[in-house]
């Protein structure tokens, strides 16, 4: 009776454990979608953008544009301009870094592991 209790609370566990993996997943499927989505109308605003100012022969107007001028970028999105310093870029681009070094380190140990068995 025991061993048939203990059974089911295992199935139960294994039933939780596969559902809590299949959200993550969906949940990382939907963040990279709405980026690549993000991408490409980002691009397709930008190659209208450039046909336009072709055929109008406009070139003072940008839906985008970007300068540098020492440590601070400015970026002209729609009009409006941002000014991003090359400190807080080179903060987030090292951040990503280590992410993805960490990333990289528990796959290639869970290869390990997998390869040891």
């Amino acid at each position: 009776m025991a061993i048939i209790s203990m059974v089911m609370f295992m199935g139960a566990r294994l039933k939780k454990y596969k559902e809590k993996k299949y959200e993550k997943r969906r949940k990382r499927i939907k963040r990279l979608s709405i980026v690549v989505l993000f991408t490409f109308f980002l691009l397709g605003l930008y190659t209208v953008d450039c046909n336009f100012r072709k055929l109008m022969c406009v070139e003072d107007k940008k839906v985008f544009d970007y300068s540098n001028n020492n440590d601070i970028y400015t970026v002209h999105i729609m009009g409006s301009d941002y000014d991003i310093k090359k400190e807080a870029i080179d903060n987030m681009v090292n951040n990503i870094r280590v992410k993805v070094n960490d990333i990289i380190l528990d796959i290639q140990s869970v290869i390990d592991n997998l390869l040891k068995d």
